[in-house]
């Protein structure tokens, strides 16, 4: 989680840099107006980045609460890509999950529950937007998927112990050499097919 909350800021702080930064024939620009698209509800990725921006001097445009999926709620992603679009002609700048985006938050990126046309969609809105607001600069975030899985119920707590003792195993063997952790991987990745 913290690596989230990290990329995030980065990602903020960058767009403020690049913003900032002055370049050689033209004054310095500051920030004006950022739309922001967060990972999820989380503060870590919805109210800090958008309070670090604001911190910067930046106008942080974003989605309501309400109008993003809580956990494993059923996602609307055309009520965000619909305000994406609204937003985008009052930008200088957007920041953009990909999952959020394209899935509709973080969790809901796990359990894909679109079709690749749908996906494709989303992506291709980005494109619209950037062939019609050229100068605009488009920032996208998307997230490594960790080695673990999101534990949901008993099923999924068990593949999620599976994951964890083969990774340990893995890790082990690959990086100290353990020879006894070697001899265990076979077993491990047994017990997970």
């Amino acid at each position: 989680m913290k690596r989230i909350f990290l990329l995030f800021v980065s990602i903020i702080l960058f767009t403020v840099y690049i913003f900032e930064r002055p370049v050689k024939s033209e004054p310095m620009q500051m920030p004006r107006i950022i739309g922001f698209i967060p990972l999820d509800t989380r503060p870590y990725t919805y109210d800090i980045p958008i309070q670090l921006g604001e911190l910067f001097g930046a106008r942080i445009l974003y989605p309501s609460m309400d109008s993003l999926a809580f956990f494993r709620e059923e996602p609307d992603c055309k009520i965000i890509r619909s305000w994406l679009m609204q937003t985008a002609n009052n930008c200088d700048a957007l920041v953009v999950s990909a999952e959020q985006l394209i899935y509709g938050g973080l969790i809901q990126s796990r359990e894909i529950k679109i079709d690749a046309t749908e996906r494709n969609e989303a992506l291709n809105l980005l494109r619209f937007i950037k062939k019609t607001h050229q100068s605009l600069k488009i920032y996208v975030s998307t997230v490594l998927m960790r080695n673990s899985i999101s534990i949901f119920d008993e099923e999924s707590t068990f593949w999620w112990e599976q994951i964890q003792e083969y990774s340990k195993a893995y890790y082990r063997t690959y990086t100290n050499g353990d020879m006894e952790a070697k001899a265990e991987l076979p077993r491990k990745s047994l017990k997970m097919c």
